[in-house]
């Protein structure tokens, strides 16, 4: 049996996900949340799972932490993204961070069940028009720090240097070194090339 558990959100699609997976032989739904701090609490008392599939949007997140946590504290756990979001970006990031497999919401639950045997079994799943990633070298994972990614918020509101100094308590200088770092990170020139990369990563809504 692939065990597996599920993080999401939406109560309808979390819903929907279990009943059709429970129906599938070789597949047992241990877990079911949408909250991470359960997920986290309930990986550490079961490493024994083998899978997760994982939406990159929720209420308690910050981008792709939880892809974070489990590739970095359990390897051996499989991580599959599902998600609404549809960037090569995006998906080359999750890949970068040790994620094996991504499926849009959009594709019928055929393909999840197919990323699920894949994964499962040491291969990698992308849906034919994201195949081309497959060949493609693994970039560096573009992380932020929780500073940065206030910042880029803060940017994407139209908020000044200025303006970011006195709302966190910094001085306008280490705004601004906060600024190249991003810059650096997420390979663009400009605030404007930031906030734009940044709503591909899923980091702005």
């Amino acid at each position: 049996m692939i065990k597996i558990v599920i993080f999401e959100d939406h109560i309808f699609m979390r819903d929907s996900l279990k009943n059709k997976l429970s129906l599938e032989k070789n597949i047992e739904v241990c877990f079911v949340t949408s909250n991470k701090v359960n997920l986290y609490e309930f990986i550490d008392k079961t490493p024994s799972i083998h899978l997760i599939i994982a939406d990159y949007l929720a209420e308690d997140v910050v981008g792709p932490e939880v892809f974070e946590w489990v590739c970095k504290f359990y390897p051996k756990i499989k991580v599959i993204a599902f998600t609404s979001l549809k960037s090569p970006i995006l998906v080359e990031n999750l890949l970068a961070l040790g994620v094996k497999g991504y499926v849009h919401k959009t594709q019928p639950i055929e393909d999840l069940i197919k990323a699920i045997n894949e994964v499962y079994n040491n291969e990698l799943y992308l849906p034919n028009d994201f195949s081309f990633l497959k060949d493609k070298k693994t970039p560096e994972p573009k992380n932020l720090t929780s500073k940065e990614l206030e910042i880029v918020r803060l940017i994407a509101l139209e908020f000044s240097s200025s303006d970011i100094s006195e709302r966190l308590g910094i001085s306008i200088r280490t705004v601004d070194t906060h600024k190249k770092n991003i810059f650096a990170k997420l390979d663009v020139k400009n605030s404007a090339g930031m906030v734009r990369e940044a709503i591909k990563l899923g980091l702005l809504e």
